[in-house]
């Protein structure tokens, strides 16, 4: 293994309509999207050695999840252009996963924002877990 880097300034990034992106703010951990090579059974009376066969079909996308310090006046976060807005309005965008690898590479794929989850837990921080729900295959740069 040549380089091992630490997944502390990974930011993930969401473009505002414009083609510009921005950084969504207070951004906690990331389960970035894991696509999945759905598969059918192709067995057959005439499968060899009388085994299973399976055959490839579609790609699921997979979802995309993370968490964040709620901040409700936070234009990454609020309801009138952020995640609340984002969801509420079903409305697709662009988003950025950027890595910290040498090479800086960047995820970035299509999702709407499926569903957000405030914890507003006594003895913590306001925070709240978000699902995107992916619409596109990843690309890498």
């Amino acid at each position: 293994m040549s380089d091992i880097f630490a997944a502390f300034g990974t930011l993930l990034e969401l473009d505002d309509g414009t083609g510009t992106y921005v950084t969504v703010a207070g951004l906690g951990d990331i389960n970035p999207p894991v696509p999945e090579v759905q598969f059918a059974d192709a067995t057959n009376q005439m499968s060899p050695n009388h085994a299973e066969e399976k055959k490839p079909t579609i790609i699921k996308l997979g979802d995309c999840s993370f968490d964040i310090l709620l901040d409700l006046t936070d234009p990454t976060h609020d309801w009138l252009t952020g995640l609340i807005y984002l969801r509420n309005n079903r409305i697709e965008r662009n988003w950025r996963i950027h890595y910290t690898d040498t090479t800086t590479t960047d995820e970035t794929f299509k999702a709407y924002v499926k569903k957000i989850t405030p914890k507003a837990q006594m003895k913590d921080l306001l925070k709240a877990s978000v699902d995107l729900e992916v619409t596109s295959l990843s690309t890498y740069a």
